[in-house]
């Protein structure tokens, strides 16, 4: 009967090529199985993984042996070319060794030819050994990063817009940074992400993670501390911040890539009993609806806009309703970023002197309660300012001339901004049959989408 024998192999890191690589370890493991004649029935690789107790990403391989084939009863031993590989943590390692025993798998080193005994203390002193080495190095890397964040020294991957001069420094591709420049500008007149990677050739998710970055501000961010940074800014701070803010927003629409809705309310409105989003339908000889995709509710096509569009303008017309949405130019929105972050700034302040014994808990904790609000209502406003098509109905009189001057997905724009609309089931009248009331405009379900207005709004009647 052939003795099973499978290889796992591991490197986490190896910038100055002194490890050894997957490729040589797999060959000395696989000469360790000759030599014994063991049947090597398959290889487990995790490569550029950590096995530290500081690792974020998880090992397929090493989950694959541990919840697979240990408890298969298939196998004789794990091979490895150093018990390192296996885990640089030893409560990880000794849960690991436990497994094997229960199994009756036993794990074999290459490296010094030594089989483990599951009664040796020597591997479970190495593997102490091994997770203070690798608490070191972690030790270590914190202080690094936070030294080179203290002096400005830029970490991490080169953002796009950047080039490394001769000494290793930022420096502003003037093609790439124009780029990012005109990005930016494009998201703050409200261009969809989506349309932004048709036009630059890059997925939307990569713009805009990119343009999130606090980097192109010439700012670095560490333990969620920011510091300045030594490189030139291709932004400055006031529109970096400002583009974080509408990208950030929870209200900002997620673009399509299928194609362009051709009807007002079609994947805007849902349904009352399932909360699908409506489709819209236009029966042979038969008005168009909106309908739930299960059937559950159809109405009137004309009906429903109608409905939302009345709705629409009543709370364009409210006072309360506006100020939330509305602004008179871009100076506003600037102002209202200053204005936060000023506040921030001079929470921080207080929160260091608090730290240095300046002043009192107490003192802290008022500024707190009183800087607070103040800054999460600048930020508000800032955010509500960053919507370039709610901008054209500020300060008019008749909402309705603009909004018959809208294109139709600057119309659905506004609307899935700014509202929620829904169909409920049709209310039955006993044995007369559907109520004609459920049908008409009172039954289409519209209200504010942000939860402010709505809750200024709580005792008025929309329906």
């Amino acid at each position: 009967m052939s003795t099973n024998a499978v290889i796992y192999v591991r490197v986490s890191k190896d910038d100055k090529g002194t490890s050894r690589s997957v490729g040589e370890q797999e060959k000395e493991c696989r000469l360790a199985c000759e030599r014994r004649g063991w049947r090597v029935v398959e290889v487990l690789e995790d490569n550029d993984l950590s096995a530290s107790r500081y690792a974020r990403k998880g090992r397929p391989g090493y989950e694959t042996l541990l919840d697979d084939l240990i408890p298969s009863g298939t196998l004789d031993y794990i091979v490895t070319w150093e018990q390192s590989r296996i885990a640089r943590d030893d409560v990880k390692f000794g849960f690991f060794q436990r497994q094997c025993e229960k199994h009756g798998v036993a794990i074999h080193i290459a490296s010094t030819g030594q089989t483990l005994d599951p009664d040796d203390m020597a591997p479970k002193i190495l593997a102490i050994f091994d997770a203070e080495v690798s608490a070191q190095t972690s030790r270590r890397v914190r202080r690094a990063l936070l030294d080179n964040a203290e002096n400005g020294k830029p970490h991490g991957k080169l953002p796009y817009g950047y080039v490394k001069d001769e000494n290793g420094s930022w420096q502003v591709d003037p093609v790439a940074a124009a780029e990012v420049r005109d990005m930016v500008a494009a998201v703050l007149d409200g261009a969809t992400l989506y349309g932004l990677g048709r036009k630059y050739h890059r997925p939307a998710r990569s713009i805009r993670s990119m343009l999130l970055s606090p980097a192109y501000a010439g700012i670095l961010v560490q333990n969620g501390k920011a510091y300045q940074g030594s490189w030139p800014p291709i932004l400055d701070v006031d529109t970096s911040d400002r583009v974080r803010t509408v990208l950030m927003n929870p209200l900002r629409r997620k673009t399509s890539t299928g194609p362009k809705a051709a009807h007002l309310l079609t994947g805007i409105g849902t349904c009352g009993k399932c909360q699908k989003p409506l489709r819209y339908a236009r029966p042979k000889d038969r008005p168009a609806t909106y309908r739930c995709p299960d059937g559950h509710v159809s109405r009137k096509a004309t009906v429903v806009e109608d409905a939302v569009e009345q709705r629409l303008f009543d709370y364009f017309a409210d006072q309360i309703f506006s100020r939330r949405l509305f602004y008179a130019d871009d100076r506003d929105a600037v102002a209202a970023a200053d204005r936060a972050r000023e506040l921030r700034q001079r929470l921080d302040g207080y929160v260091l002197k608090a730290a240095q014994g300046k002043i009192s808990d107490e003192s802290l904790e008022l500024m707190e309660a009183t800087l607070g609000p103040q800054i999460e209502q600048a930020r508000e406003e800032a955010q509500q300012m960053t919507v370039p098509v709610l901008r054209k109905f500020a300060g008019v009189t008749d909402p309705r001339e603009v909004w018959d001057d809208l294109t139709l997905a600057e119309q659905r724009d506004v609307i899935r901004e700014t509202l929620l609309v829904s169909i409920p089931v049709a209310i039955t009248r006993d044995t007369k049959g559907v109520n004609p009331r459920s049908l008409g405009a009172e039954s289409v379900v519209v209200e504010p989408r942000l939860e402010a207005c709505a809750a200024n709004m709580k005792d008025r009647k929309y329906r």
